[in-house]
């Protein structure tokens, strides 16, 4: 039996889109007939159920001393000093992520027994950890959530661009959930980019839980980014609506959404984030689904592909909202949905194992 050493910051039950795609590539890869070994900021939760159902151990990568959050606790309490070490040296030297380099340094003994490597980011340092252990005998698939000095988000020293140039020259595969993320990354390694797009065990029949609502009810589900993915100009809008409706979120951006709950009182219903099973059921049951865009075209939020498979129509708002959008939600809010047909198969994670397990049975070039 072959192994795989799946690298990755945090996994279930840590709620992020790169600890779901640690988690279900992981159990995917062990039903094909993998050894998956994960190593992770595990903390203090218990695995010993997950690795006896699913074949699958995971390891501990250790404690992070910097405030890197395990999978168990997610972001630890940021104190002023984490504040002012990452005000400083977040960008430049990338503070707190950068532990995870020396950590998989540290365990490079472990992870190089085994026969494959599969690193997952954000964060980049775990791709960056590989680069310093890698074995040029042994495919390593590098999967990328975002770009790294391609991320119009973050803004990172030129410098840094060498340590991203060493670690695409090494690798073997790039995946990136996207096509139109490739020129995001370095030109001289196109070939080596490869689409995968983040991957879910799939759902079926949700759309016996949907029952029209007495009152427009409609959702958004996810984190919000006051730079690229702001919501203000939809909360506003619906501020000017004498409609009667409920708008529900569940995101850990409770603050953000609590500024406009003066205004919009009992028809704005602020939640915190549940378990995405539950989350699936909860989202089949609105009337429509909100998706605020990302500013850019190179990312596409995980969440969607909840919503797709939800099976409810999605009302697509840019922070700027123009004036089909505003017609738009109005036309939701009447209950007049544009037809919809979602193809699941793409996302579906036994079709994603596939694709990793053709790139690693693929003989070194």
């Amino acid at each position: 039996m072959k192994s795989i050493a799946l690298i990755a910051r945090t996994i279930f039950p840590s709620q992020s889109p790169r600890s779901s795609r640690s988690t279900n590539l992981a159990i995917a890869l062990s039903e094909n007939g993998f050894q998956v070994n994960i190593y992770c900021l595990k903390g203090t939760y218990d695995y010993s159920k997950f690795e006896n159902k699913y074949n699958i151990k995971v390891h501990n990568l250790g404690n992070s001393r910097m405030g890197n959050g395990n999978s168990d606790t997610g972001i630890k309490s940021k104190t002023l000093l984490f504040r002012v070490f990452n005000k400083l040296f977040g960008q430049t030297l990338l503070f707190p992520e950068i532990e995870l380099l020396f950590m998989i340094f540290k365990k490079r003994n472990q992870i190089l027994k085994n026969d494959y490597f599969i690193s997952i980011a954000a964060p980049f340092s775990i791709h960056f950890g590989m680069n310093l252990i890698h074995q040029k005998e042994k495919i390593w698939i590098s999967d990328c959530g975002d770009p790294f000095m391609g991320n119009p988000h973050k803004k990172y020293p030129f410098y840094l661009k060498y340590l991203e140039n060493s670690w695409a020259k090494n690798t073997h595969y790039i995946t990136i959930p996207t096509q139109k993320a490739i020129p995001a990354y370095p030109a001289k390694y196109k070939e080596k980019l490869i689409v995968i797009p983040q991957g879910f065990p799939i759902t079926e029949n949700l759309d016996k839980n949907y029952h029209k609502n007495k009152i427009p009810t409609f959702c958004y589900s996810g984190t919000i980014y006051t730079d690229h993915r702001n919501p203000s100009d939809f909360l506003n809008f619906l501020t000017t609506l004498t409609i009667d409706y409920k708008f529900i979120v569940y995101t850990k951006n409770t603050d953000f959404f609590h500024a406009f709950k003066e205004k919009l009182g009992d028809k704005l219903v602020i939640l915190n984030y549940i378990r995405r099973e539950d989350l699936l059921v909860e989202l089949s049951k609105m009337d429509f689904l909100v998706n605020f865009k990302n500013e850019s075209s190179i990312q596409m939020p995980s969440k969607l592909i909840d919503y797709y498979m939800s099976n409810r129509p999605i009302l697509e708002v840019s922070n700027t909202m123009s004036a089909a959008e505003k017609t738009a939600t109005i036309e939701y809010l009447d209950y007049k949905f544009p037809d919809f047909n979602y193809d699941l198969s793409p996302f579906d994670i036994r079709n994603i194992a596939n694709k990793f397990i053709n790139l690693l049975n693929q003989k070194n070039g």
